[in-house]
């Protein structure tokens, strides 16, 4: 959800271990956070050929292919190949179509985010800092443009990230309607967050400092996230019980 979003940019900001990144960072967590709800404020309304696009960047369904976020395969070149026009494990006599679109692309958009951002890296390192004012508010010099390709990876990797850790984003079942739960996907990261106090940010930054190096911060981006993707699911038990 919408406060959702920004508040893991917004933590983020503060839990960056490079120096240099973070006093940038922190000076601008309010922009991180806007820059992170894009894809849901502004790309989900800009017609339907951009949602098909990228609507399946939001979401990973394994379940239609007989599997969970713990054992899908992380291939997707030979996922399309193999489940092209196989029957879809959730819904009888339907067939996957577009394995991209129906499974979802979470974990890979992830990985397309970070690469744009690592490509980022030998435009930095030939571009000059502005020396006053002019150059200062010089849109087209390469360090402003490439300050500004950074801010809009990062913060919109947060948004992919950010769904990664909402549980109904990682399962056929996004709204409940299966389980007998309909209507909890917007209940669960809508309702019940805006019941949270204004200490929100606070309370994760706490959290997460805590965490000292969980397993979902090692491997490829796509492992990190299917490894997020299984804490996530695993909620999902506990969410149904309450």
């Amino acid at each position: 959800g919408g406060r959702g979003h920004n508040t893991v940019l917004d933590a983020a900001c503060f839990l960056v271990k490079n120096k240099e990144l973070k006093g940038f960072l922190q000076m601008r967590p309010h922009i991180m956070g806007h820059i992170c709800n894009i894809p849901d404020i502004q790309w989900k309304n800009m017609g339907q050929d951009i949602r098909a696009a990228g609507d399946p960047a939001h979401y990973i369904d394994p379940e239609i292919l007989g599997y969970t976020p713990k054992t899908l395969p992380l291939d997707l070149d030979k996922l399309k190949k193999d489940f092209a026009n196989k029957p879809n494990k959730m819904e009888e006599g339907k067939k996957i179509t577009s394995v991209v679109r129906q499974l979802g692309s979470l974990y890979w958009r992830v990985d397309q985010m970070m690469g744009n951002l690592t490509d980022l890296k030998s435009d930095f390192a030939k571009a000059k800092p502005p020396q006053d004012r002019k150059e200062e508010q010089d849109n087209d010099s390469l360090f402003n443009k490439t300050t500004y390709a950074f801010m809009i990876n990062a913060g919109i990797l947060g948004h992919y990230v950010g769904d990664t850790g909402q549980p109904y984003h990682n399962t056929a079942d996004h709204d409940g309607w299966y389980s007998g739960h309909g209507g909890i996907h917007g209940y669960y990261e809508e309702d019940l967050v805006a019941e949270i106090d204004g200490d929100l940010i606070s309370k994760i930054l706490k959290k997460a400092r805590a965490m000292n190096h969980p397993d979902w911060l090692k491997g490829t981006y796509p492992e990190r996230m299917q490894k997020m993707s299984m804490v996530s699911f695993e909620d999902i038990k506990k969410i149904e019980k309450l």
